[in-house]
């Protein structure tokens, strides 16, 4: 596991509990994992893609999501007050890239597989 990374409140929990192994970055974890130093790594699918595509694995290599989801975790976007001239542009161009994520189905999609995990 990553030190310092929330897994989630069910988790933290359980974690007195269980021997938990850490590693600097989630590759280290990941190939731990594959040579089974460890039993699981707590991450999101996006984070995986990531490293798996970092290490060359194919599909066939890539270990296997388990279910359930331990915890889902939302994400909020804020914006300085004091850079608001500075952020306009971003602002906006962040407004029509996600206006054209809604218009093509992107938001739906995430949202759904999200309730699938």
């Amino acid at each position: 596991m990553v030190p310092k990374w929330s897994v989630g409140i069910d988790f933290e929990k359980a974690a007195p509990h269980l021997l938990i192994d850490y590693a600097p970055g989630l590759d280290l974890c990941f190939q731990k994992l594959m040579i089974g130093r460890v039993d699981l790594v707590p991450t999101s699918i996006r984070e995986a893609n990531a490293v798996f595509k970092q290490l060359g694995l194919s599909a066939r290599e890539r270990p296997v999501a388990i279910e359930p989801v331990l915890a889902t975790h939302y994400n909020y976007f804020g914006f300085s007050k004091l850079n608001r001239n500075k952020l306009k542009a971003f602002k906006t161009e962040f407004e029509t890239i996600l206006q054209q994520m809604y218009r093509a189905g992107e938001i739906e999609k995430i949202r759904k597989d999200i309730r699938l995990r």
